[in-house]
């Protein structure tokens, strides 16, 4: 009895010095502002009141569909047998890696094989491939996120308000070709997903819907002739409706917050307790999927500089300046935006540039709180040397990888088919063989 009351009153001490450590940095001033919505809590799934179209479980369902629907992919750059329906949106956002392309560098169009076994088709010249010169984001939690991409240029507001006069003129930044969608008042997800069809090189039409069996589920999922009448909204509110449903509520962290006390483990605590108190994690990553609503310059490596192989990338990528690209300022340049936390350990790199591989190195960087970027000496000021314990630092990962870790959340958002009877998420010779396609 006295030692079960030892260690009732160790869990309390733990318990309570997490709790107060929230507290202290929670913008709420309570634990609530970090649960995460269960399944099946559409409205939650969407923050904003205003988002023009309601979320429930048909949508969620189709758009999970054409999220790895490889139909998709008809309008190739190479007009080859072997070029077309190859890969979907999946591609680069697989869930095994938490949303996140697996290779350090991400390839739709143009690209053979699976995740990390992804490289460039030979069909293809180096400036035909649709490839990515910063890492993707995760889709994890992105329903808490106000402005898309490493510099948030797509959604007219939160971030964004006032930058009106960059979204029209090519010669004000280097993304105005992409932010021209800004002016529909749509969120930033919704936004980005309708320029995607486009940038992705999708086909989504009324032969496309009928031809797959989509149009009855559009149909179904909103009204009659929406879909038919209105494609490019169609295709992003269910894809859009999809991905702001993948939520990691089942991860310990989550279940600790709704009561479960003993959900996360003594080291767990401490490492959580950390990263909210001593380890300053918090001053950035203070949303409630533990991403940011900031952009700061950290000093990380660009894509070129670690990847030497990567291809439509180079020391003068405009990507490589992130939000400062879109805005112009001194301020915001190589400043990127604060990514959530959850699942991360199932990511294969880190960073924009995919300059880390594990998250033992991204801590031990942020940590340092040097830049290892050339030209990037002028840092964030919130990135400064921390010091930690052996101990604090063990506890600090354990958190980050196991605390905030959902290990069923790749399966419920992986669909068991898509309607076209394509091998999915890819498509190619390479993908079909690794996935028993064939």
């Amino acid at each position: 009895m006295l030692l079960s009351a030892c260690v009732n009153d160790t869990l309390d001490i733990a318990d309570e010095n997490l709790t107060q450590s929230i507290l202290e940095v929670s913008p709420t001033q309570s634990l609530d502002y970090y649960k995460l919505p269960n399944e099946g809590d559409y409205f939650a799934y969407s923050p904003k009141e205003y988002l023009p179209y309601t979320i429930d479980q048909n949508k969620i369902d189709l758009g999970k569909m054409l999220f790895f629907e490889t139909a998709l992919g008809a309008f190739p750059a190479v007009d080859q047998p072997d070029c077309y329906e190859t890969y979907s949106c999946a591609t680069c956002h697989l869930p095994e890696f938490a949303f996140t392309p697996g290779a350090p560098q991400a390839l739709a169009d143009g690209g053979v094989g699976l995740g990390v076994n992804r490289f460039k088709n030979n069909l293809y010249d180096a400036s035909q491939p649709d490839a990515q010169g910063a890492r993707p984001l995760s889709l994890i939690n992105v329903t808490y996120v106000t402005n898309t991409l490493w510099s948030g240029i797509f959604g007219g507001d939160h971030l964004n308000e006032g930058t009106d006069e960059l979204w029209d003129d090519s010669q004000t930044n280097a993304f105005a070709a992409l932010t021209h969608l800004n002016d529909l008042e749509l969120p930033g997800i919704e936004t980005q997903n309708i320029e995607n069809i486009a940038i992705h090189r999708f086909k989504f039409d009324d032969a496309f819907l009928n031809e797959h069996g989509y149009m009855e589920l559009f149909d179904e999922a909103f009204e009659p002739g929406f879909a038919s009448s209105n494609p490019e909204l169609a295709f992003s509110y269910a894809i859009s409706a999809y991905i702001r449903s993948i939520l990691a509520h089942d991860a310990p962290f989550q279940k600790w917050l709704k009561g479960e006390s003993q959900a996360m483990t003594q080291q767990q605590k401490l490492g959580a307790a950390l990263f909210f108190g001593d380890a300053g994690c918090a001053k950035c990553h203070n949303a409630p999927n533990l991403g940011g609503y900031s952009f700061h310059a950290l000093g990380t490596a660009d894509m070129h500089m670690m990847h030497p192989s990567a291809i439509q990338t180079g020391a003068d990528d405009p990507r490589n300046l992130s939000r400062g690209a879109f805005t112009g300022a001194d301020l915001d340049m190589h400043a990127f935006k604060v990514p959530q936390l959850y699942n991360t350990k199932d990511y294969a790199t880190y960073f924009h540039g995919s300059s880390k591989t594990s998250l033992e190195d991204v801590v031990d960087y942020k940590l340092e709180g040097k830049s290892e970027h050339p030209d990037v000496s002028q840092l964030s000021a919130s990135f400064q040397p921390v010091y930690l314990t052996a101990d604090e630092r063990t506890a600090l990962i354990d958190f980050l990888a196991n605390g905030l870790y959902d290990p069923e959340l790749s399966v419920r958002h992986t669909p068991l088919n898509v309607l076209s009877g394509n091998c999915f998420p890819n498509n190619d010779a390479f993908s079909r063989f690794d996935l028993g396609c064939d």
